[in-house]
Formats: structure tokens, C-alpha cells, sequence
């Protein structure tokens, strides 16, 4: 093929892996993708061929076709790709904020609860 693929992450792992149904599958794909050094080379490819099926460069089919679209009117790629990752890293963040606010909610939850329970065995 080209001398990139020989560097893909995806050259150690089942091909049916790239080719989810939909869900954890496509998340556990694009993963994968996006700690790949040759990322870009892949998108680049798969742009190239046309080949709308799977995960390439850590985009699914209409993803891709979308980046083309882009491309084809001068965006380049390696912006594409910045403005994912920021994207993903902002979600990642976004996420872990909402995760610690619910665990500041569940505390506060319990404190409550155990307030209620001290006090109803006060006036008992």
C-alpha cells in the first residue's frame, strides 16, 4: 500500500474492528484513530479513494464525505483535524465537570440524609 500504513495503529488490529454497526464500536474505532500518528495520511486516503465505508482517520462515512466537501473548497486538513480534537477534548472536559458536580450533589444528597435521619432520632 503506502509506506504510512506500515506506521497505522490499525495494522495491529482486526479490520472488521473499523467497520462497526454503530454505538461503542464507532467510539472505540475513533479512539483508536485519533492517538494514530498517520492520522492525516489516512483521511487523506480515504478522501482520495472515496471510500465511504468505516472508520478512516477517526471519522465515520458521513463524516468524510462532509470533510471532502471542505477539502474540495480549500479547507485543509490539518485543520479539520485540529478543530476535531478541540472539539472532543472540550466534550472530555465538559464531561468530567458535569461528573464532579454530580458527585458534589450526591454528597450533599447524603449529608442531607443523614441530618434528616440524626434528627428524626433526636425528637424520637
Amino acid at each position: 500500500m503506502n509506506d504510512w500504513t506500515d506506521r497505522a495503529l490499525c495494522a495491529e488490529i482486526s479490520g472488521d474492528f473499523f467497520y462497526p454497526e454503530k454505538g461503542d464500536g464507532v467510539a472505540a474505532a475513533r479512539a483508536v484513530c485519533r492517538s494514530c500518528e498517520v492520522r492525516l495520511p489516512c483521511l487523506e486516503y480515504s478522501i482520495e479513494i472515496a471510500d465511504w465505508n468505516g472508520i478512516y482517520g477517526g471519522f465515520t462515512e458521513r463524516a468524510r464525505q462532509r470533510i471532502a466537501r471542505q477539502v474540495r473548497a480549500g479547507k485543509p486538513l490539518e485543520d479539520i483535524i485540529a478543530e476535531d480534537d478541540a472539539e472532543y477534548y472540550a466534550r472530555l472536559e465538559k464531561s468530567a465537570g458535569l461528573a464532579k458536580a454530580a458527585a458534589r450533589r450526591h454528597r450533599a444528597r447524603a449529608r442531607y440524609a443523614e441530618a434528616v435521619r440524626e434528627c428524626e432520632e433526636v425528637a424520637s
